[in-house]
């Protein structure tokens, strides 16, 4: 991988070594890093397994930060563990014009455009390159042929290291257990893509149980055994064993300003509804929908969410305006 979208807090500062280059550091968190590698020492020391890696370094792992925090983009290249090519921003429109304005490297010297920027933010990441007809060229150059247009092909590879993989399952080794488990997440993810017809690519897939797609959106498994339930369904329902898309907002009507413009959320939440989600958590704003009816309003949804944004520009010019007009009027009442 060459390029990776992280999602950081407003006023996050890459860490920096002694000499001023930045630190490369892993998108994962080092607790559950740690965690890993304790297990595996214990299957060590227990003679169960013949390998024991070095314990994690926490200064090569990205803060364990609240999802509430997590509110601005940030480019990195991931040709090490990971460091940053940007600055962050609070939307991803911003950082592709950043990012295209600056000439920033796709790939070695290669630039691209603020539309070929955007749409790899809208996925998460790219490869460093692909060869199309005997050209190299940058994942983020030709997202279409560089990932989408690729993952089958890397699916039908990744089947192949499972079926060796599973011959030694007898095997601690961390290395081996990680690689399997890249394996089976790549291809889990493929076949969600290729049923339900999400436009998403499988190259940055860590978990088969939960993942986040951009501040809003996720895909995991609900029910009690995951022990993820719907916190005030509107009709008391709650899935079981399901694996659903949500669509949250933890903030409420903070997504679209400080000043919490209800009624454009209400609109905006009111709009996504019409997908037909399968369940609805109207006090805290979170939809739900199955795998068969999801897939529409994913690949709708930054459409329908920028609409909302530059509506919401204009009338909070509108609603501006009415509170410099009502605050003159109380200084002119007290002359």
């Amino acid at each position: 991988m060459s390029r990776e979208v992280r999602m950081v807090p407003k006023n996050w500062e890459h860490p920096k070594r002694e000499n001023g280059s930045y630190q490369p550091m892993y998108k994962e968190n080092y607790d559950i890093a740690f965690n890993e590698w304790k297990k595996e020492m214990e299957q060590w020391l227990n003679g169960h397994a013949k390998y024991l890696i070095t314990d994690p370094d926490s200064r090569y792992y990205m803060p364990a930060w609240r999802d509430l925090l997590k509110t601005h983009y940030m480019m990195y290249e991931t040709t090490s563990e990971g460091t940053p090519i940007s600055p962050s921003f609070e939307t991803p429109e911003k950082l592709a014009h950043w990012l295209a304005n600056n000439g920033d490297s796709a790939f070695g010297t290669d630039t691209v455009t603020y539309e070929q920027w955007f749409k790899m933010i809208g996925v998460g990441s790219a490869c460093s390159a692909v060869k199309i007809n005997g050209k190299l060229i940058s994942g983020v150059e030709d997202y279409s042929w560089g990932i989408i247009m690729d993952y089958k092909e890397t699916k039908k590879m990744y089947s192949e290291i499972l079926f060796i993989l599973k011959k030694y399952n007898d095997c601690e080794c961390y290395e081996i257990k990680q690689l399997k488990y890249k394996a089976e997440c790549y291809i889990y993810w493929s076949e969600i893509i290729e049923k339900y017809g999400f436009n998403i690519v499988p190259d940055n897939m860590t978990n088969i149980d939960f993942m986040n797609f951009g501040q809003y959106m996720s895909i995991g498994k609900w029910g009690k055994k995951y022990k993820r339930t719907i916190s005030w369904s509107d009709d008391g329902r709650q899935p079981e064993d399901e694996v659903l898309l949500q669509i949250s907002f933890s903030t409420g009507a903070f997504i679209f300003g400080k000043d919490y413009p209800t009624k454009f959320l209400k609109q905006f939440f009111n709009e996504l509804k019409t997908y037909n989600p399968k369940y609805i958590d109207t006090h805290n704003k979170n939809l739900y929908f199955s795998m068969d009816n999801a897939a529409c309003i994913f690949n709708s949804f930054n459409n329908i969410y920028d609409k909302y944004i530059k509506l919401n520009k204009e009338d909070r010019k509108k609603r501006d305006i009415i509170k410099l007009k009502e605050k003159i009027k109380s200084l002119e009442k007290e002359l």
